[in-house]
């Protein structure tokens, strides 16, 4: 249920991100919901990667390190995998599918900045006035 919940609000900032891509790099007009979709895809297709990776790692490998393991190399396979369904599902080469993921991902990297960065400022905050002391 948590991974559920992960894969909904990742495609939710996905959505945003791929939208605002498309848009500055002129690819197509991407509506909200084909954009959420597509990237609600692009999670499904990583999450069914992964569980596939993990059920083959439980039967024959050492459960807690396979699990690292699968996870880690996983990470770079995101981009890729929402590269091929953009191209899939907005119809443009790949070229500029590529741009799209690229600037898309950027975009979603600045946006997990601000919110780390908004996190940090306000239990700063709530710290200095309630007389908590930072570590």
């Amino acid at each position: 249920m948590i991974r559920f919940g992960g894969v909904m609000i990742v495609s939710l900032l996905g959505a945003v991100s791929v939208r605002a891509a498309a848009k500055w790099t002129g690819s197509a007009d991407v509506t909200f919901g084909k954009a959420y979709s597509t990237v609600l895809m692009a999670c499904i297709i990583l999450v069914g990667i992964e569980v596939l990776c993990l059920l083959m790692a439980a039967l024959f490998g050492n459960g807690d390190a396979v699990v690292s393991i699968v996870r880690i190399s996983l990470a770079p396979a995101g981009p890729g995998i929402l590269l091929g369904v953009l191209g899939w599902r907005l119809s443009v080469t790949f070229g500029r599918a590529l741009l799209v993921t690229l600037l898309a991902t950027l975009i979603a990297a600045a946006m997990v900045v601000i919110a780390a960065g908004l996190g940090v400022g306000v239990a700063w905050v709530v710290s200095y006035v309630y007389g908590y002391a930072m570590l």
